[in-house]
């Protein structure tokens, strides 16, 4: 009887009884956010590092490629929230060690800040956006 409870023990502990449980997961530490299902690039991770103003987070400002999501994952130990200035996005809580949903970020430039604590700003920007030829303008001298 005691050899097969520490059969079962080194089974369970090996994590071979997957199958069994209620079916609900267990809480989990801070992971990378995986690929898309369809087998796309990762979202782009920006790491929220505290209350820093526009250092508050890394990278910051950040070139988004067009279609790439984003996630902010959070390095602080306070709890933080993303929203963009538009109203368009709100990421809901993020608690110290969580990641945010994924984000598309959508076109063109796009600022977000943490409404719990609103010095804590940041800037998207579209990669995809064309930069101004310095010749723009009509300067005739320029070639």
């Amino acid at each position: 009887m005691r050899r097969s409870m520490c059969v079962v023990g080194l089974a369970v502990s090996l994590g071979l009884f997957s199958g069994c449980g209620s079916g609900g997961s267990s809480p989990s530490g801070p992971s990378e956010p995986s690929p898309p299902a369809g087998g796309g690039e990762p979202p782009l991770v920006i790491d929220i590092v505290g209350d820093r103003g526009t250092q508050s987070f890394v990278p910051n400002p950040v070139s988004v490629p067009a279609g790439r999501r984003v996630v902010w994952r959070n390095t602080d130990t306070q709890v933080h929230q993303i929203r963009f200035d538009d109203q368009s996005v709100d990421t809901g809580s993020i608690p110290p060690g969580g990641t945010s949903p994924p984000v598309d970020a959508g076109v063109a430039r796009r600022t977000y800040h943490c409404p719990l604590h609103p010095g804590m700003v940041g800037t998207l920007n579209d990669t995809t956006q064309a930069e101004p030829s310095p010749c723009d303008g009509g300067d005739p001298y320029c070639y």
